[in-house]
């Protein structure tokens, strides 16, 4: 991150909101920048990169340089956001964009910040260099770029095969509104993330005795919000008693006090909202959303889809104020530090549920995408999720087929009733007023309909992995009498999949309209510690379960087959037991031609660098290991690897050791092997030695065993059988194996795994399997930090400068550019495509020359623009 980035993250997210508010009371005369303070924090954000006399010359820089602002009187840290903004920012009807070449420099900020901030603060000092009242603050969520060439390309249509619906909408945003405008009585939405607080341990300065919880000071700065409007917006004369509450509710050192002035806070955002704000299909969202607005924020020619207008107040509220402040007016300058307050308490909560911190893997993702929903409420906000998530990105993106991914219920009738409630929900909430609605000329009715015969999206059903309790299964082990007699590994969870796949049966079965709107299925949620055998008897039979059409006298016999996905290889504990992972995919799950793979980075990370950043050290428990030493040395002799002796009998050394220790029997890595391999069938028919499958089976039944020839001979040897039942039955196996070891790996390792991870590429590539690649997804959740570090080359490079050797170590699969949760990860599909395609066109060699041709990268870029539409299961039975 270059200075001025990294000096607008220590200004707006790393000071303490409450001891700027001491310094507005206590009248303390400083600069908004405290100089040890600065010091201090850029030296601890960035260890390596200044010593502290440099630090001190960037300090001198924001003094002399960047707090200052042509034709602005005031120096002041909001002169740096305009600073920034106005060399990466352009205008274009109305609308921000991003200037292309700019784009990772404003991505690496915009995520960290929000873009509102940024964009608000960049329209007020244009506007007000012009004399200009801006009246459009609709635009879309995540803005896009001036690339031309690169929209001509997407006018040609994509497809979006990778987007979970619930993490699509812009949860923060709506939160905050829904926060600001209805405040009272949510403490218990708060006591939800206080026990695990993200953000503690990543910010520690100044907060001495400064330490307010995180409800608290939302409350403080929806009285600030509810000032700063009435002041500089509505121009009032604050009223005595008013300004005493609002001063009262600012001091308060602790929740119980700001409580006795939180119902009078409340009462008078509900006067405004009733008096000033604009009326959306029945609500009032946010009291700052004028009743009179520009009609130039509705877009005729989409008129189905105005979300964005829910964006506006908040948006009005920053422009003004930071136009306010840049036209000199002297009443704000003594509010500078309650604006500033505002803004670091909104950036304080937005990072409770926004992962901008440093740390990896999917753990890490999950405690925000858990929250993403907490604060929202009932009402309009809710209901924009789904309307927010899929029309902004159908609209203006040439999205020919978009997947959204929702999770199952426990039975057809839920299940239908949570699509037909979708479809509604994003085809019927319009959030206009009707009297602008009439005064537009359109009528709703043949929006619905213009809907409705489009369907570009449809939905996929992922299946929510969860991680094995494994305390909790011991707990229940310890009071059974027969040790082969505790339940098998994951067994809550293979209960639940056979109701949720009925459930998906039995719709599919159905003659309601909802049968029609699931194209596929997938698995999703934690990687480590539930893996793709807890899926394959599931898989199996929605796979193969036939289905007639009764329901029409003409048309197929059948009714279309559901595509195949799986999340795999994107959260693991080494590389291999990631590629494990990819293996056990294709083989548990009974991959096809055109079934696709979810992310899938254990295949294309650079093998040597991931062991030298992991200190050439790796701690998991001593079962994983264990399976995985056995695959890899089955690999390596499968594939004819070459592998130093010292690096094999490092191996074999710690296999049987491991398994001697876990299994208490000296079992070769061969049989243990081959027990892997019976992980694709329902542990359950191993539960007794004399196992027999029934004469007489239920179709889930028949499902419950890999039907491929080669498991016939593996279950007759009773050995393997035998490794396969202590794995799930036996509580001192289980017990033993869940304890942790750490392991030093050997720098060959690196050569190993890049051959085998080559291998399993090239098995994708004969099976034409997909890959859909995330690349903000990767980004934040994975161990790479460059847009360009990303494996969608290795995956696919054909038109790209490569070498000879790359070029044909490369299988060049199929993949496909995607979003995952947009709204988590800030971003929209046209800005996947432009952030990997800016980074290829930067990416330099050895001598610092650029290794690719923009042409070429666009060509490249067209072509997995056509994989994508490729891969859609919608598409695929339109054919």
């Amino acid at each position: 991150m270059d200075n001025i980035r990294a000096t607008i993250e220590i200004l707006f997210k790393k000071q303490n909101p409450e001891k700027m508010l001491y310094k507005y009371y206590n009248s303390i005369k400083e600069k908004n920048v405290d100089r040890d303070l600065f010091i201090a924090t850029y030296s601890y954000e960035n260890p390596t990169k200044y010593n502290k006399d440099e630090i001190e010359n960037v300090y001198s820089l924001l003094d002399s340089n960047w707090k200052k602002l042509e034709g602005v009187k005031e120096d002041s840290i909001f002169n740096v956001l305009a600073n920034f903004t106005k060399g990466i920012l352009i205008e274009n009807k109305g609308v921000p964009l991003c200037k292309y070449k700019e784009l990772l420099r404003w991505r690496e900020l915009s995520y960290l910040l929000g873009e509102d901030l940024l964009t608000t603060a960049y329209f007020a000092y244009k506007d007000f260099t012009i004399s200009y009242n801006r009246t459009i603050f609709a635009w879309k969520p995540i803005i896009s770029t001036d690339n031309t060439m690169l929209k001509e390309i997407m006018k040609k249509g994509c497809a979006e095969n990778h987007f979970h619906l619930k993490g699509s909408a812009p949860h923060f945003q709506l939160a905050w509104i829904s926060l600001m405008n209805n405040i009272e009585g949510r403490d218990k939405e708060f006591k939800k993330i206080e026990k695990e607080t993200r953000l503690s341990p990543d910010v520690n300065y100044g907060f001495e005795n400064f330490s307010l919880e995180l409800k608290a000071l939302v409350k403080k700065a929806s009285a600030i919000r509810l000032f700063l409007y009435k002041k500089f917006i509505l121009k009032e004369k604050i009223e005595k008693v008013e300004n005493f509450k609002m001063n009262y509710i600012l001091k308060s050192k602790n929740n119980s006090e700001i409580k006795l002035f939180i119902r009078d806070l409340q009462n008078e955002i509900n006067k405004l909202k009733y008096s000033n704000g604009k009326k959306l299909n029945g609500e009032i969202p946010d009291y700052i959303i004028p009743k009179k607005i520009s009609l130039n924020n509705y877009n005729k020619d989409n008129m189905k889809y105005n979300g964005n207008i829910l964006l506006y107040g908040e948006r009005f509220f920053l422009y003004t104020i930071f136009k306010t402040f840049f036209e000199g007016d002297k009443e704000i300058i003594k509010y500078k530090r309650l604006i500033h307050t505002y803004i670091l308490i909104k950036e304080r909560f937005r990072d409770e549920l926004i992962q901008i911190n440093r740390r990896v893997g999917f753990g890490n993702f999950s405690d925000y995408q858990n929250r993403k929903n907490i604060f929202l409420g009932k009402g309009i906000y809710e209901k924009a999720v789904v309307s927010m998530a899929i029309n902004s990105s159908l609209y203006d993106q040439h999205i020919n087929y978009l997947e959204a991914r929702i999770a199952p219920e426990k039975n057809n009738a839920e299940l239908s009733k949570t699509i037909e409630k979708l479809d509604e929900n994003i085809e019927s909430e319009m959030f206009y007023d009707v009297k602008d609605f009439k005064n537009l000329n359109f009528e709703n009715t043949s929006i619905k309909k213009e809907v409705k015969d489009k369907k570009k999206y449809f939905y996929v059903i992922h299946f929510i992995k969860k991680q094995e309790k494994y305390k909790e299964i011991m707990e229940m082990a310890k009071n059974t009498p027969i040790v082969l007699y505790v339940k098998p590994l994951n067994y809550q969870l293979r209960r639940l999949l056979k109701k949720q796949a009925d459930a998906i049966i039995n719709l599919r079965k159905s003659s309601g309209e909802a049968k029609n709107r699931i194209y596929g299925i997938d698995a999703a949620n934690f990687e480590i510690g539930c893996r793709p055998e807890v899926f394959a008897q599931c898989f199996r039979y929605l796979r193969n379960y036939k289905i007639t059409n009764k329901f029409e006298e003409f048309g197929k016999d059948e009714i279309f087959n559901l595509g195949i996905t799986y999340h795999a290889g994107e959260d693991f504990l080494s590389l291999i037991d990631g590629l494990r992972a990819i293996d056990e995919t294709i083989r548990f799950l009974g991959y096809e031609q055109g079934d696709r793979i979810g992310h899938a980075l254990a295949l294309g990370v650079d093998a040597n660098k991931y062991y030298k950043d992991k200190n050439y050290t790796l701690i998991m428990p001593k079962q994983i290991y264990l399976d995985n030493i056995a695959w890899m040395l089955a690999k390596i002799r499968e594939l004819n690897i070459e592998i130093d002796e010292n690096l094999k009998s490092k191996l074999c050394s710690d296999y049987y050791r491991l398994v001697s220790e876990i299994y208490e029997k000296e079992y070769s890595y061969e049989n243990y092997y081959r027990a892997w391999k019976l992980r694709g069938d329902d542990p359950n028919i191993y539960k007794d030695k004399d196992y027999k499958l029934k004469s007489s089976l239920t179709f889930w039944e028949k499902c419950s065993i890999d039907p491929r020839k080669e498991m016939i001979e593996i279950r007759k040897n009773e050995e393997i059988v035998e490794i396969y039942r202590k794995y799930h039955f036996n509580k001192n196996v289980k017990e033993r194996g869940i304890k942790s070891e750490e392991i030093k790996i050997n720098k060959k390792m690196g050569k190993i795994v890049t051959e085998i991870q080559y291998a399993i590429q090239k098995e994708l590539a004969n099976k034409n399997i997909c890959i859909e690649a995330n690349p903000s997804s990767n980004y934040v959740i994975g161990n790479f930090k460059r847009y360009d570090g990303h494996p969608i080359t290795k995956f696919y490079n054909i038109g790209l400068n490569v070498s000879e050797e790359e070029n044909q170590k490369s299988s060049q699969l199929s993949v496909s550019i995607n979003t995952d949760d947009q709204g988590i990860f800030g971003t929209y599909l046209e800005n996947e495509y432009a952030l990997i395609t800016l980074a290829m066109e930067k990416l330099l060699d050895e001598n610092g020359e650029r290794v690719n041709k923009p042409m070429m990268v666009y060509e490249w870029v067209d072509k997995i623009r056509a994989l994508g539409l490729e891969q859609s299961f919608l598409r695929r039975n339109e054919k």
